[in-house]
């Protein structure tokens, strides 16, 4: 399991550039982008990888602080940065871990900012995917289907030869 200190002394959650309505429309936006066996592979990966323990100490932050204003100054810089790669990599943790499928960055839907074409990685993805493991934001939705949806029979945790 990997460890994260989820303590935020100072109160301020981080929101870069943006003020809280711009933060939040960013956050639901990116969201609603992500198709849904993408969102289910990645919650997956992040309960494998963290504890129940984690996940109560997180829910506790989301429910003082509100979505994607939980987290600590530091957080992304740090913690996030391992929960990124927990979501991109196959190359660490435990053999439970490796087995789950990954998604690579250039896998994600594109974001954009302002004029620039955009970016494909975890960074606009991995808070919203915490809160969905701790059960904060809907995993199935209307999120329509990117096609081709790669098979991932052999991933999912019950099937033949997992």
């Amino acid at each position: 399991m990997y460890r994260s200190s989820l303590d935020n002394p100072s109160g301020i959650g981080y929101t870069s550039h943006m003020n809280y309505r711009e933060y939040h429309e960013f956050q639901e936006a990116a969201w609603d982008r992500l198709p849904f066996w993408q969102r289910r592979l990645a919650v997956e990966r992040l309960r494998a990888a963290y504890s129940d323990k984690f996940f109560d100490e997180l829910g506790a932050k989301i429910r003082e602080k509100g979505l994607g204003h939980w987290l600590p100054l530091y957080f992304h810089a740090t913690d996030g940065m391992v929960v990124r790669n927990v979501l991109r990599s196959n190359h660490t943790g435990p053999a439970t871990l490796r087995r789950l499928h990954t998604i690579p960055d250039d896998q994600l839907p594109s974001t954009v900012y302002g004029d620039h074409p955009g970016f494909r990685n975890w960074d606009d993805y991995y808070i919203q995917v915490l809160e969905a493991a701790a059960g904060f934001r809907p995993i199935e939705d209307w999120t329509p289907w990117v096609w081709p949806v790669p098979d991932l029979s052999d991933t999912w945790e019950g099937s033949p030869s997992a």
